[in-house]
């Protein structure tokens, strides 16, 4: 995609340098060196997992030896990934000539971004669409090991294959907005945009520029065939309505296991946070991040 992304910079006269990165990592670096040289705008060139490293150098760019300062440098996205799940929750379109122009001619809003402590990212961890726990990330996981498939269509494989060994329900305690609720649960989700998995609105009504995640769990154990009904109750956006699924805003957020077992398996923006972990800690920052859409 990179010399159909390069000749339509050109053909909008766009000043601008393209960094095609290397390792695991690289985008974190490039957006924060950008950022911190005064660059406008970072523009993502891939999927979730790259928004996801570029915002995290964007936020990076705002802490300062005395805290953290406003970040300037604008976000944007090319959507060309597996699930572009934060592109269709903020409205970018989905051909890249239009989501080229829309650097050009769209405006500059702030949206909210959040940070996961725990996992392999004790430090921290900034996200940008949504994180998962239980069912959810085992789908992310399955999805990602495929090479001949992508899209909504290799989540949906992925479902089918975790059926076969169909996770048991995981005792947990979640602190929010002075709330202690104990569920015996498969699935937890904490969205910032709408969907996640290419197709399944984890979030239906979940909006980035609100000041709030939105949190939606499975309330209760539930079996396998069982899920697989959700699974498509998830599909549509209809789970809400379901006596199965649990929904609240929340801002701060702690998702930790009653037993104290390392069970919780995370992702966020389709990227593993942990395979098994007791505590995961979430910090909201509302309108946080400028992007251009």
């Amino acid at each position: 995609m990179l010399p159909k992304i390069k000749k339509l910079m050109d053909y909008h006269n766009f000043d601008y340098e393209v960094v095609v990165t290397r390792y695991i990592g690289h985008a974190i670096e490039s957006a924060e060196e950008a950022a911190r040289q005064g660059i406008s705008i970072v523009a993502a060139a891939g999927g979730d997992g790259t928004c996801n490293e570029v915002v995290n150098g964007l936020m990076r760019s705002s802490l300062t030896s005395t805290g953290r300062v406003p970040v300037k440098t604008a976000f944007s996205v090319l959507p060309i990934g597996r699930g572009n799940d934060f592109a269709f929750s903020a409205g970018i379109p989905k051909k890249l000539e239009d989501a080229v122009s829309l650097i050009k001619t769209g405006t500059r809003r702030y949206i909210d971004t959040a940070q996961v402590y725990g996992g392999t990212f004790p430090e921290g961890r900034y996200f940008l669409n949504g994180l998962g726990i239980g069912f959810e990330p085992l789908v992310n996981l399955t999805a990602s090991r495929y090479r001949r498939i992508s899209g909504a269509i290799s989540y949906l494989f992925a479902v089918i294959e975790i059926m076969k060994n169909y996770p048991k329900a995981v005792p947990i305690k979640l602190f929010y907005r002075g709330k202690n609720c104990d569920v015996l649960t498969q699935q937890i989700s904490v969205c910032n945009g709408r969907r996640m998995g290419g197709a399944f609105l984890m979030g239906p009504d979940a909006v980035i520029d609100d000041g709030h995640l939105d949190l939606c769990y499975v309330n209760r154990p539930v079996s396998g065939g069982r899920i697989l009904y959700l699974v498509t109750r998830f599909f549509r956006g209809t789970q809400k309505s379901h006596p199965y699924i649990a929904s609240d805003l929340t801002g701060d957020i702690t998702v930790k296991t009653a037993d104290g077992s390392k069970r919780l398996i995370c992702h966020i923006d389709g990227e593993m946070v942990s395979t098994g972990t007791d505590v995961l800690r979430i910090e909201l920052y509302p309108h946080s991040l400028p992007i251009v859409s």
